[in-house]
C-alpha cells in the first residue's frame, strides 16, 4: 500500500520527498555529494548556499552545532572587483538576498555526518590540523571549486534509478525539491512559529514593515533549537542516520591535493560506516531472500523495508547487470535486535484479540504518550504503555463478565430503556461504577437476574419456544 507521503498526484502536483526516499537517493551518491544533499534536505539550503559553506562556518557544540549561511559557491559568479570590472569568481561572499544570511542550529544527526566529513576531507592526517578556510563540500577537480553540475547530474541519475524522477512522479524533480521538502516538513509541523520557519529557510520574518525592518534574529537562536530537535526526531524515527552507506568513491582529479590523501579519506569514511566495500566473508551483503530468512519475515516485507529505508542498503548490479538492493548482515542483525525490543500497536491489538481501532481508542482514552513513525505511521509502544493497555483490556473484560450495559439489561427484562434507567436510579438494578470505551452505564448481571426472578414470583423466567403464542 502506498503511504500518503509517497502518493503521486495524477494531476502532476508536486509533493515533498520523504526521508526514506531521500535515503534511497543518497545510496547512489558518494559521500561528497551526500554532504551537499543532506545540507539541502535537512537544513533547507539553496544549492549555492550548500556549496558555499566553509569549514569555519560550522561551530561544533558537542551535540548540536551552529551553521552560518553567508556565502555561495559551486559555480561561477559575476562580481565587480576593486577596480569596478566584472569578473567571474568561484565563491560569492553574499547570499541570494540579505535575508538569506542567517545562523542555523544543526541537528545532532547532521553534525555527526559533518564531523566525519571534516575528519576525512579537511583534516591533515599527519598533523591533525583542520583547514578551516576550505569549502565544507570539497571540489573534485579543485578543493575550492565545488561543482554543482556534477552533483546535479548525480542526483538526476539517482532519481532515475530509484524511479523518483520527473518521468515517474509527474512533476519536476531537481535538487531544489530537497529545499522545498524541508520547508514543507516545517510548514506542517505544529509548535513552530511562522517567523522561525521563515528565518530557517532564509526569508524575512514577515512581509510587512514589522517583519521586514523591526524583527531581528533572536540573539541566541533559541527558537531554532526546537527546529533542530524536531528534525533530529524525524531522522531518528524514519532512517536512523544520515550517513547512508554507499560503495561509490569520489573520483578526485590528479591535480587535486585531496587525491594524494584518497586512502586516508576512504579509510576515515569506511571506519564511520559511510563508505562500504561490496561485501566480505565476515559481513556479507544480503539480498531480500537472505534478509527474510534472518528476520523470519516474508521476502515481500524484506523488499519493502529495503526500499523504504527501514534497512540501510547499497545498490549493486547483479550477475545480469540489473541494479539490486543489498543490506549488510551486520545492519540486518542490528535491526533484528531493535525489533526484539519494539512493540507495535497493531501487534498488541492482535495479541489481545481486539480490533486495531479499539486499541487506538484505548490509547487515546488513557492519554498514553507513544512514538509514531513519521512514514509508516505505526505507533511504537514502550513496555510501560503496553502493560497499561493490557491492564485496561483486562479491566474491560472483567467489567463485561460481571455487568452489562443498561440497554442490554432493558432487552433482557423486556422493558423500555427509560424503565431500566428508573430501576437503576431507584437501586433495583445495581449500577457498576466502571464503564468501557463507550461511556455507557453498566448494571451488574446479578442484579438483573435478581430483578427478573422477582418479577416471576421467585421463578426464573421461562424462555418461549419459537412460534409459541403470547400468553
Amino acid at each position: 500500500m502506498t503511504s500518503p507521503a509517497e502518493y503521486s498526484d495524477p494531476m502532476g502536483r508536486p509533493r515533498p520527498l520523504t526521508l526514506p526516499e531521500c535515503a534511497r537517493l543518497a545510496s547512489h551518491l558518494h559521500p561528497v555529494h551526500q554532504l551537499a544533499f543532506w545540507l539541502q534536505r535537512i537544513m533547507g539550503l539553496r544549492i549555492s548556499e550548500a556549496f558555499g559553506v566553509r569549514v569555519s562556518d560550522v561551530v561544533d557544540l558537542g551535540g548540536t552545532g551552529l551553521l552560518a549561511v553567508q556565502g555561495q559557491g559551486g559555480r561561477s559568479f559575476s562580481v565587480r572587483d576593486d577596480h569596478g570590472q566584472v569578473v567571474a569568481v568561484p565563491y560569492k561572499q553574499t547570499t541570494k538576498s540579505a535575508a538569506g544570511c542567517r545562523v542555523l542550529v544543526v541537528p545532532e544527526k547532521l553534525m555527526a555526518l559533518i564531523r566525519v566529513a571534516v575528519d576525512a576531507f579537511h583534516t591533515d592526517p599527519d598533523t591533525g590540523t583542520v583547514d578551516t578556510g576550505a569549502r565544507l563540500v570539497p571540489g573534485l577537480q579543485s578543493p575550492d571549486r565545488s561543482d554543482q553540475h556534477a552533483y546535479r547530474h548525480a542526483f538526476t541519475e539517482a532519481a532515475i534509478a530509484e524511479q523518483l524522477s520527473a518521468d515517474h512522479l509527474g512533476f519536476s524533480v531537481s535538487t531544489h525539491l530537497l529545499r522545498k521538502s524541508c520547508a514543507t516538513d516545517l510548514a506542517w509541523t505544529s509548535g513552530i512559529e511562522d517567523a522561525v520557519r521563515r528565518r530557517f529557510m532564509g526569508h524575512r520574518a514577515g512581509d510587512d514593515v514589522y517583519g521586514r525592518i523591526y524583527t531581528l534574529d533572536h540573539p541566541d537562536v533559541a527558537p531554532l533549537h526546537k527546529v533542530a530537535e524536531i528534525l533530529d526526531h524525524n531522522i531518528a524515527m524514519s532512517i536512523g542516520t544520515l550517513m547512508v552507506p554507499t560503495i561509490r568513491h569520489a573520483q578526485w582529479a590528479s591535480a587535486n591535493p585531496l587525491a594524494a590523501r584518497a586512502d586516508h579519506i576512504d579509510a576515515t569514511l569506511a571506519a564511520a560506516g559511510w563508505l562500504v566495500d561490496p561485501g566480505s566473508d565476515d559481513d556479507p551483503l544480503c539480498d531480500a531472500h537472505r534478509v527474510a530468512r534472518e528476520l523470519d519475515i516474508y521476502p515481500t516485507t524484506a523488499r519493502g523495508w529495503m526500499t523504504d529505508g527501514t534497512l540501510p542498503t547499497v545498490t549493486l548490479p547483479d550477475a545480469t547487470g540489473v541494479s539490486r538492493r543489498y543490506a549488510r548482515l551486520s545492519d540486518v542483525w542490528a535491526h533484528r535486535d531493535r525489533l526484539a525490543g519494539r512493540i507495535l500497536l497493531t501487534d498488541l491489538a492482535e495479541e489481545l484479540g481486539i480490533a486495531y481501532h479499539e486499541a487506538h481508542h484505548a490509547l487515546r482514552r488513557l492519554g498514553l504518550t507513544v512514538e509514531q513513525h513519521p512514514t509508516s505511521r505505526q505507533y511504537h509502544l514502550t513496555a510501560e504503555s503496553a502493560d497499561a493497555l493490557r491492564a485496561e483490556h483486562e479491566r474491560v473484560q472483567a467489567l463485561h463478565r460481571r455487568s452489562m450495559k443498561l440497554a442490554a439489561a432493558a432487552r433482557q427484562l423486556k422493558v423500555a430503556l427509560s424503565t431500566a434507567a428508573l430501576l437503576s436510579r431507584t437501586g433495583q438494578l445495581e449500577v457498576d461504577p466502571e464503564t468501557d470505551s463507550s461511556g455507557a452505564r453498566f448494571v451488574t448481571r446479578i442484579s438483573v437476574e435478581a430483578h427478573r426472578t422477582r418479577r416471576h414470583g421467585g421463578r426464573p423466567a421461562r424462555r418461549r419456544e419459537v412460534g409459541e403464542a403470547n400468553p
